[in-house]
């Protein structure tokens, strides 16, 4: 959906009630906004936790013991650069 708003002095804007009620936004939350490919991008705090949760499970549906097995091996060759250098 597409909202036309006015720019208020000092570059203020007001959210439609709608929008405000769609992304979990609420008086006093703290919002985040951004600048992707010339086009402005706001989250909600809701929106951002969603996200960090999607991205928790992503990765926790991976094999786990492959997690460890990468750290180990990557220890091993930091060890062995290590020890032959001399340091």
């Amino acid at each position: 959906m597409e909202y036309k708003v006015d720019v208020l002095s000092g570059g203020r804007i007001t959210l439609p009630a709608s929008l405000r009620k769609n992304l979990h936004i609420a008086e006093g939350d703290t919002i985040t906004i951004s600048e992707e490919n010339g086009e402005v991008k706001i989250l909600s705090q809701f929106q951002k936790l969603e996200m960090v949760h999607n991205l928790v499970r992503s990765l926790s549906a991976g094999d786990r013991s492959s997690w460890s097995e990468e750290l180990i091996a990557s220890r091993r060759e930091e060890f062995s650069r290590e020890e032959q250098s001399g340091s």
